[in-house]
């Protein structure tokens, strides 16, 4: 019972209250609090990343890691401590700004070969079709490939631009750190 309600305490405090605080700084154009969320849920991500290791390993031989790990989420998430701020100045925009050419390098690459993949999954697809209706003799199925093989080209290439560094828009301010004291 008590490991249902650990979890179920870390379910709320980690994603559904940030996410409920995130949506109302968005509604309200707040950019004190949207700019908490945001580092938020950047340094959440990295923790669930470290988290599918931490809870198979941890979680079986250190007492009490559940409920540390509700005391983390507390102090993460509420506003009077600060501490996703703290975790991303201190740790995390330093380790990107380390890292970020080499990272931007592995994102490019993987989208090239999702593109390719993408490409080369929808060249299959249409070459069965095709095979199918000119065994069959449907015109309105070729329409509908000719479609097909459009849209994929588009989604392929979408793909494959996503991730380009674009300059700040001057609508919305760029992330700066977080200030003490914002409240949601």
């Amino acid at each position: 019972m008590w490991l249902f309600f650990c979890r179920q305490t870390c379910t709320i405090l980690g994603v559904i209250y940030p996410a409920l605080a995130s949506a109302k700084a968005a509604v309200q154009e707040d950019n004190e609090a949207y700019e908490q969320w945001m580092t938020y849920w950047i340094v959440a991500s990295i923790l669930a990343l470290i988290q599918i290791f931490t809870d198979m390993t941890l979680a079986s031989w250190l007492p009490f890691y559940l409920e540390l790990k509700v005391f983390l989420l507390i102090w993460l998430v509420l506003p009077k401590y600060q501490g996703a701020a703290q975790l991303y100045i201190k740790v995390v925009n330093p380790w990107l700004t380390h890292y970020e050419d080499t990272i931007d390098g592995h994102l490019d690459q993987a989208q090239s070969k999702a593109a390719r993949h993408v490409r080369r999954a929808t060249s299959h697809v249409v070459g069965e079709i095709k095979r199918v209706v000119s065994e069959q003799g449907s015109a309105s199925l070729g329409a509908g490939l000719n479609t097909l093989t459009a849209l994929t080209t588009v989604a392929a290439a979408s793909i494959q631009t996503g991730h380009k560094k674009e300059e700040p828009s001057k609508e919305t301010p760029p992330v700066s750190s977080p200030k003490k004291g914002v409240k949601i």
